[in-house]
């Protein structure tokens, strides 16, 4: 029986021809060759050297039946693989990241493969398989791609797609600056929404609404917020890309807290917010009384006052916030009249000239 080796594995692309070089030792000469292709019963060639053209991408097997002289018959089979460019599917990426991986995976074992990108801005590499795009607008790139035929020469295949980023919003800093309020006071908080992001505020505690940019916070008047201060996260998001942004919202508060009670005594409720870095400032408004204590501090210590009231202030200041308390100290001691009703007169009223 002959001895048959088709070639074993061809190169080329889809629609280029490569040549099979098929050798028969052995059995009788001459031979007779009948090529078919994959499952298929149908001959292709009867060539002992057929040239074959692929139209697909892939690997295709072709089978060769030998018979000799003798009538005796040996196979062997020559793959053919066609090689197409693979620019990838249409990708999107987001904006303010470092781009998409474009392409397929470069040939394996296969030397003299060459590769070129066009257009060649806004890619990480322009001669390889598989660049990262990072363009500014929507942008169409092409590869090209050349294999070296078996046998001789080179094919060359095309592939496009289509690179789109998703912008991030105008400015990175969407959920507005930092902010301080007093105590029972509302503020609105995030810059204004841009169109095609949806938004979401977490935590939502304290907000009107947690989906909305702006939003207002509002803590009420029976409690400071916890945490205080409290760190907001802002998310946009819009084609299935997310971006995030933080700010934060600190509440303070002045609190003389004395009631208008005489001197000396203490004056000021401590520090209500000790996570807060804020700064105080007692000043002395009006009146003769005088401080005995720091005026830096939460607390302060306030003389007694003799002729009429005198008046301080609080001030409690952090970034740029002042929230302010003020109260009044009075004169200390008062005047009691006792007046007793004798039924039969004093009698020694006009002794004393008119002193019981």
């Amino acid at each position: 029986a002959p001895t048959v080796n088709a070639g074993g594995i061809y190169n080329t692309c889809p629609n280029t021809a490569v040549s099979i070089s098929s050798t028969v030792t052995g059995g009788l000469a001459p031979y007779t060759y009948e090529w078919i292709e994959s499952n298929s019963t149908t001959i292709i060639s009867t060539n002992a050297n057929p040239t074959l053209t692929p139209i697909a991408t892939g690997g295709f097997i072709y089978t060769v039946t030998v018979t000799d002289d003798n009538g005796c018959k040996q196979i062997d089979q020559a793959i053919v693989n066609a090689y197409s460019a693979d620019a990838g599917e249409a990708a999107s990426f987001c904006g303010g990241s470092t781009g998409v991986l474009i392409g397929g995976q470069p040939i394996a074992g296969l030397t003299g493969v060459t590769y070129s990108w066009s257009p060649t801005t806004d890619l990480t590499c322009t001669t390889c398989a598989q660049p990262v795009a990072s363009p500014s607008t929507a942008t169409t790139y092409t590869l090209t791609m050349s294999v070296p035929v078996t046998g001789g020469g080179t094919c060359s295949t095309f592939d496009d797609v289509l690179v789109t980023p998703v912008a991030a919003p105008s400015t990175t800093a969407f959920a507005g600056p930092d902010i301080v309020i007093c105590y029972g006071e509302t503020t609105s908080i995030g810059l204004a929404a841009e169109a095609d992001y949806n938004y979401t505020w977490a935590p939502g505690n304290y907000l009107t609404n947690n989906h909305v940019t702006p939003t207002t916070f509002d803590h009420g008047n029976l409690a400071f917020p916890d945490p205080n201060p409290i760190n907001y996260y802002l998310t946009a998001e819009r084609e299935g890309c997310v971006w995030f942004d933080t700010m934060e919202v600190a509440v303070i508060k002045a609190e003389v807290n004395i009631e208008n009670a005489c001197g000396p005594r203490y004056a000021g409720e401590g520090d209500l917010t000790p996570f807060i870095e804020d700064t105080f400032t007692w000043t002395k408004l009006s009146g003769d009384g005088s401080f005995l204590g720091p005026t830096d501090e939460a607390i302060t210590a306030v003389s007694a006052t003799t002729s009429g009231s005198s008046f301080y202030e609080l001030e409690v200041e952090y970034n740029g916030t002042i929230c302010r308390d003020t109260t009044e100290v009075p004169p200390c001691g008062c005047i009691v009249e006792i007046v007793y009703g004798a039924p039969h007169g004093c009698p020694s009223f006009d002794l004393n000239n008119g002193n019981v």
